[in-house]
């Protein structure tokens, strides 16, 4: 009778223990799950941010997949002169653009990036770099 009761001490002794390590193996898997989910979201918001010209479109919303709600709000870099050369067809700037994610299961997070932002000024000349002889 000992007997039993000791290998019934003893396995029941292993069994807590390896529910325990299962029950935080199954947490840190939940977490990193959850962690996989924002990472993805994140990188599908810089992928989109990358089309986004801020000062043709200085704010905006769209709903991209899995029901991620993109918000965004541009300001013009203080002290950024707009860079525009002689005989330049674009208009250049840079931009601090504040992004507002809403995604389920992962609440509202906000960042912010730095564009360049650019518009065509005038219209490229139908000539070409090389005048005719005599023109």
């Amino acid at each position: 009778m000992i007997e039993v009761l000791a290998a019934m001490v003893i396995f029941s002794t292993g069994a807590t223990v390896l529910f325990g390590w299962i029950g935080q193996t199954s947490e840190r898997l939940a977490r990193l799950a959850g962690e996989q989910r924002e990472l993805f979201t994140d990188m599908v918001v810089l992928e989109y941010m990358k089309t986004v010209n801020p000062m043709l479109e200085p704010a905006g919303e769209i709903r991209l997949s899995d029901g991620v709600l993109l918000r965004w709000q541009s300001e013009r870099l203080p002290g950024d002169d707009t860079v525009r050369g002689p005989g330049s067809l674009y208009e250049l700037g840079l931009y601090r653009v504040k992004v507002r994610v809403s995604a389920p299961q992962q609440g509202v997070r906000e960042s912010s990036v730095e564009l360049a932002g650019w518009r065509q000024v005038r219209q490229p000349s139908s000539q070409g770099p090389i005048r005719e002889a005599g023109t």
